[in-house]
């Protein structure tokens, strides 16, 4: 699960808003793809209903990308920075949540 510290690393850089969410988004394609390349090696959890799902998901993926971009380029600096820490907070939470419900 790579995400969350990969966010609060750049976060944490200290550079540009723009820079930052153009590492995370080469960041996030390039580990799907290991991902996805090594359940289909090591694993038979790709099949056709798999992909049949993802390829029903991916169109709201891209209107979730553009909307994301829309918005990124409304917010200033301190808000981008905000968003993203409030998104790893609420992360975090429900994260945790689940596992002390799973321990109950």
């Amino acid at each position: 699960m790579p995400g969350p510290p990969a966010v609060a690393y750049f976060l944490g850089r200290g550079v540009d808003k723009r820079i930052s969410r153009a590492s995370l988004l080469i960041f996030f394609a390039f580990t799907a793809c290991v991902a996805l390349g090594s359940l289909s090696l090591a694993s038979d959890v790709l099949t056709s209903d798999l992909l049949l799902h993802a390829a029903i998901a991916w169109p709201l993926m891209i209107l979730g990308t553009w909307g994301g971009t829309r918005l990124f380029e409304r917010m200033g600096e301190g808000h981008y920075r905000s968003a993203a820490i409030g998104v790893l907070f609420l992360s975090a939470i429900l994260t945790g949540a689940k596992g002390l419900a799973g321990l109950l």
